[in-house]
């Protein structure tokens, strides 16, 4: 599988709070102060490089964190304005290890954002009380901390979230239903290497079973299902409109062979950016009176890749026909063992700027009109080696700017036109 290196971006918010927020003239609040000191204290860090080389190591602990000094000046510590509150702590790739069973991080009760990311802390518990004194929260990153458990989310905790990773967690018995439900304000949501449950709940069957979630990036990868199948809640979610409002969806090492992909795209109206790696899933049409209405409606989307994927049934010219905004399609190591899933509609797409069909089994002959769509940049056809095909002449002012054809049995004079593009 594809490691996803995906840089959220609500960090890059985050980064623009802790550079605009003026902590060099705030006063840092007594309590507060304290709270961190109790907090510095129960952490350990390491004792030399070799045990966190990917940090630039330094001697001591949190060297600026010190008794009689201003907390708004200490390193990953920021304040909000003039009034001396914390709002932001970022404690993110220290190597820090021991455990959050302190109730001292829970004092700061005017976080707008978290981030304990890439630690070692200990699989505790959450403590108790805890999450719901974070009524400001809005960014929590825990992504690969070590900690562990249900994030406590019911019952109104951590409500106004718009930014939300607890990827490489085990999160017991949290189900991804329960979550969507429970966090209305959430924009972002990434769970990368989860231990997570996907069984059904009688929270969906609540006040907020029929309420569109805020969602609008929603990234999962690589999961452990601790119970249920992720195919049939997803099915779930599309059906009760909770995705209706996503903009990019990325999905990695999943089976969903019994969810349609026109299912998929049609359900999510909204949806600009689709990413699937090593999913199986059918392109046959929609056969549930759920979403007859909207088989023959055209999608929005305007980038679909899908890498090493495995289409179970159907076919995908059925799908692609339907995506008339298409800027980039990306099919590499696609299972299509076939013609190019491609018809001359495509030559209407004035958008399509980059084709990807790399290693895909593609046979026949590949037709020609496709060099001459007028939006087209890069063409990539290599590594079918069973593809056959000859070059056109190619007209002046083409955008073709790319053209790979390796691994593949095109034949024939290359014309002299190439030189135009």
């Amino acid at each position: 599988m594809v490691c996803l290196h995906h840089f959220p971006s609500y960090l890059l918010l985050v980064t623009v709070i802790l550079a605009t927020s003026g902590g060099g003239a705030s006063l840092c609040h007594q309590d507060q102060s304290a709270a961190l000191l109790r907090l510095e204290a129960s952490f350990r860090f390491p004792d030399t490089y070799l045990n966190c080389p990917w940090i630039a190591f330094q001697v001591g602990n949190l060297p600026s964190w010190k008794e009689n000094t201003n907390c708004c000046t200490w390193e990953g510590v920021t304040c909000g304005g003039m009034s001396g509150h914390v709002t932001a702590l970022d404690q993110s790739r220290q190597c820090i290890s021991g455990n959050l069973s302190s109730s001292d991080i829970f004092k700061l009760t005017s976080l707008l954002s978290l981030s304990l990311a890439y630690n070692y802390f200990d699989a505790n518990p959450w403590p108790n009380p805890g999450f719901e004194k974070l009524t400001e929260l809005k960014y929590l990153d825990l992504s690969y901390s070590g900690l562990s458990g249900a994030l406590p989310v019911e019952n109104g905790q951590l409500s106004n979230l718009i930014a939300l990773n607890l990827s490489g967690l085990d999160l017991k018995d949290l189900n991804l239903e329960t979550l969507i439900d429970s966090l209305g304000s959430l924009q972002e949501l990434y769970l990368g290497n989860v231990k997570i449950s996907v069984s059904s709940t009688n929270l969906a069957d609540g006040s907020s079973a029929h309420t569109t979630s805020s969602l609008r990036e929603l990234r999962m990868w690589g999961w452990t299902i601790t119970s249920g199948h992720f195919d049939t809640v997803l099915t779930n979610l599309l059906f009760r409109s909770k995705l209706a409002n996503l903009v990019t969806l990325y999905l990695s090492d999943f089976d969903l062979k019994n969810l349609s992909l026109h299912t998929l795209i049609n359900s999510l109206s909204s949806l600009q950016e689709l990413y699937l790696e090593e999913v199986n899933i059918s392109a046959s049409p929609i056969t549930d009176l759920a979403h007859a209405s909207s088989t023959n409606t055209t999608s929005g989307l305007k980038e679909m890749t899908m890498w090493l994927c495995t289409i179970t049934r159907g076919h995908l010219d059925t799908v692609l026909t339907k995506l008339p905004f298409l800027s980039k399609l990306t099919l590499d190591v696609t299972n299509i063992s076939g013609p190019i899933p491609v018809t001359e509609t495509f030559a209407e797409f004035s958008s399509l700027a980059v084709l990807s069909l790399y290693s895909c089994g593609l046979t026949g002959t590949f037709p020609s009109w496709i060099f001459c769509i007028k939006s087209l940049t890069s063409l990539d056809v290599s590594g079918n080696e069973n593809l056959c095909g000859e070059l056109p002449e190619f007209v002046e002012g083409s955008a073709l700017q790319e053209l790979m054809l390796s691994g593949t049995k095109f034949s024939g004079k290359i014309p002299e036109s190439i030189g135009n593009l």
